[in-house]
């Protein structure tokens, strides 16, 4: 190997400037080792410093994403509530894919199209196939009526946390997906945005650091 060679070449040119005459080989190679151990120490070191400043930048990132995430989710919730353009746009598509399937349904059992011939009826019967459970979590709510095959929906039920409440309040079950949707967008877009914000504000220190 070239290195040991030349720490080899190094140390007798050392051990002849200095007059050591008597200098074993076994010496010679503990010092070898020794130096190349130190040298492996110091890379690793310093590998393990860089390597503890992305940890802790990436911890800072984390603490402040789950600080600011829910505080800025809480803000917009409460500004877009106010104007529910995003809401009520999900809850009309929800709507029309909802009282399409049930009147299809109805107009094949009977032939009657409930849209044109009793709106009321159409009203009752897409209540009642989608209704929301008060003591299912939302999740489980909005899972019941995907449109998931029995035995594929009874499987994914066996394995869900159904401890919790249903927390979303609506009149209908479109409002009730309308909101469920939106609420989920929301903190999505919420935690993003802190996550990034954090960002940012790392970037410009390490500029302001070096610059």
């Amino acid at each position: 190997m070239k290195i040991i060679t030349y720490l080899n070449n190094l140390i007798d040119s050392i051990t002849d400037k200095i007059h050591i005459d008597a200098i074993s080989a076994d010496t010679v190679n503990l010092i070898i080792i020794g130096i190349i151990a130190t040298i492996f120490v110091a890379g690793a070191a310093r590998a393990l410093y860089r390597l503890g400043k992305r940890v802790l930048i990436v911890a800072l990132l984390i603490i402040f994403t789950m600080f600011a995430g829910p505080r800025l989710n809480v803000f917009l919730l409460n500004h877009i509530s106010r104007f529910n353009i995003v809401e009520k746009k999900l809850s009309e598509i929800v709507r029309g894919d909802i009282e399409e399937k049930v009147n299809r349904e109805y107009r094949m059992a009977t032939g009657i199209d409930l849209r044109t011939e009793n709106p009321e009826l159409l009203e009752v019967l897409m209540a009642e196939a989608y209704a929301v459970n008060p003591n299912d979590s939302d999740e489980i709510n909005i899972i019941k009526h995907v449109g998931f095959p029995d035995v594929v929906l009874k499987s994914i039920l066996l394995n869900m946390n159904n401890s919790h409440k249903a927390l979303i309040k609506a009149d209908n079950f479109y409002d009730y997906a309308a909101r469920f949707v939106t609420f989920r967008l929301i903190t999505f877009l919420s935690y993003t945005l802190a996550f990034f914000a954090a960002v940012r504000i790392v970037d410009d220190n390490r500029y302001r650091a070096y610059g």
